[in-house]
């Protein structure tokens, strides 16, 4: 019974293709930050500003990516469930109202694993297959 479970379970868990899709990006937090898992639903609401400080009180750092990078299209499409455009005509919308700003834009994964690695409060993230360095942790998430 229980190879049968497994089965159903890889199976679910599979691509279309019938494989497990690997990540296409990965949440970076400073090392310093205490926070080791968060769910996409939070995330979602950090990088969109409804959510503003860490647990520990402190105030979250949000950088982006650029919006033509292959790897701001993924993280949008999974983590706020829209696509880039969606996102950018929110922030338009936010700035037009004189609610909000919309995080600061870094050029590529290397210039956010920077802005991380100087920002003890920041979170960011970078296509999957980034090498991290030193400075910087990956965060779990749930979805």
């Amino acid at each position: 019974m229980a190879p049968i479970l497994l089965s159903i379970l890889l199976s679910l868990a599979a691509g279309p293709h019938g494989q497990a899709e690997p990540p296409a990006f990965l949440v970076v937090v400073n090392e310093e930050n205490a926070v080791e898992t968060m769910s996409v639903e939070q995330l979602s609401k950090i990088f969109l500003r409804k959510l503003a400080r860490w647990q520990n009180g402190s105030r979250i750092t949000v950088v982006d990516q650029h919006p033509a990078t292959p790897v701001r299209e993924r993280f949008s499409a999974d983590v706020h469930r829209r696509p880039v455009a969606a996102v950018v005509a929110y922030w338009q919308q936010q700035i037009f109202s004189g609610r909000e700003l919309p995080p600061s834009e870094r050029k590529d994964d290397a210039a956010v694993l920077e802005f991380v690695r100087q920002n003890p409060e920041a979170v960011g993230y970078v296509s999957a297959h980034t090498p991290l360095g030193p400075g910087v942790k990956v965060l779990r998430l749930i979805f």
